[in-house]
């Protein structure tokens, strides 16, 4: 297996863990919020969402980078 498929699998094994604790309700309880104050938003510690966050942004980067690469063909 190469380093870039691993490093994706980890990722996404990482996102899925941290969207299963949120909705299993381990990392903070439902809060109202948005426009409508409608009950949704779940209270993430500040690492873990900010870790979705940098695993969304270098998913977005890879994918720009795979373009990038085959745009030369």
């Amino acid at each position: 297996m190469s380093r870039q498929i691993g490093a994706l699998a980890i990722g996404v094994v990482g996102v899925c863990l941290a969207l299963g604790a949120s909705a299993s309700g381990w990392l903070g309880g439902v809060v109202v919020c948005g426009a409508d104050r409608a009950p949704g938003c779940v209270t993430w510690p500040a690492a873990v969402a900010d870790g979705v966050w940098v695993a969304f942004l270098l998913g977005v980067a890879g994918l720009l980078i795979w373009q990038l690469h085959y745009l030369d063909r």
